[in-house]
């Protein structure tokens, strides 16, 4: 999980979003981490 420090946003646009997805997409396909489930909320990432 990843969050805000006093709830501050995390992801300020739709490209900080993409660029989160991408680099977690990368660590799956290595066989480094299994998700069953995920959020993305402005100030949390819950994988």
């Amino acid at each position: 999980m990843g969050r805000g420090i006093e709830r501050k946003k995390i992801f300020w646009n739709d490209k900080d979003r993409v660029d989160f997805i991408d680099r977690l997409a990368e660590v799956v396909e290595k066989g480094g981490m299994d998700i069953y489930a995920w959020t993305l909320m402005p100030n949390h990432a819950l994988c």
